[in-house]
């Protein structure tokens, strides 16, 4: 089976494109998608079939967490119970934008990642989905992030539902990520715009 690729307009997304892959997503299937920094794959974070599948396709140990995306800023407070207000102040500063932030999960003893992308196909996915969207990059564990949709489909095709092709990530590169857990923050990866 390959994957059967929908192209969509990068800054005015055809929403019944996004509503097809959004239902896919709710169903528990995984799509191939932009951000402004390299594509990534979406899938329900409240599925487990649709998250062990996930986990298959990246090749990716079963303790290294995935973030998720948010497609509004006051949504963070659904994943964390902590109300540091430099959480917000860099939500505010950076989002939308290649910024993950790293926090205390709602979940007792665990982390979140959470990211709101900067590109209209993506928070359009994420909005559409109506769910929680994991959301790593498009890649087998150890290869490069894709920063188009040929070289997603390069590890990926045939092991995803769908993929939205919106040409070339802005960026090109992972967002930075800042660990926020400890209360002090500590950038652990550094994006290189």
């Amino acid at each position: 089976m390959k994957t059967e690729i929908i192209k969509v307009h990068p800054e005015f997304p055809e929403r019944d494109k996004i509503i097809r892959c959004a239902k896919v997503i709710r169903q528990g299937g995984l799509v191939i998608f932009p951000t402004e920094t390299v594509y990534g794959i979406a899938a329900d974070v409240n599925n487990p079939e649709a998250m062990k599948r996930l986990r298959q396709v990246k090749q990716r140990s079963e303790g290294k967490p995935f973030s998720i995306l948010i497609a509004q800023k006051e949504l963070i407070t659904n994943y964390t119970s902590v109300r540091d207000p430099r959480i917000f102040k860099l939500a505010d500063r950076f989002w939308p934008g290649p910024l993950t932030i790293i926090l205390p999960s709602a979940e007792e003893g665990k982390t979140v990642g959470i990211r709101m992308p900067d590109h209209p196909v993506a928070l359009t996915l994420v909005r559409e989905s109506q769910c929680t969207i994991a959301a790593p990059s498009a890649n087998a564990e150890g290869n490069p992030a894709p920063a188009t949709c040929a070289e997603a489909l390069r590890d990926l095709d045939g092991q995803v539902d769908l993929a939205l092709d919106a040409g070339p990530a802005q960026i090109g590169q992972s967002s930075t990520v800042v660990d926020m857990t400890q209360g002090k923050p500590v950038v652990v990866r550094r994006s290189e715009e």
